[in-house]
């Protein structure tokens, strides 16, 4: 369910950088820069 509103979050607000998911905050997620790496996005519950 996550990963589906993620990628509408990413068309509706036309998402064309990588960087640009870090604000993704729905369904009780949000991104935590502690736990992510360069090449790893970590998004967790609140």
């Amino acid at each position: 369910m996550a990963r589906g509103e993620m990628v509408r979050y990413m068309a509706e607000n036309e998402i064309n950088n990588i960087d640009g998911i870090k604000n993704f905050d729905r369904i009780g997620f949000s991104f935590s820069q502690e736990q992510s790496t360069d090449n790893k996005y970590v998004f967790l519950m609140k």
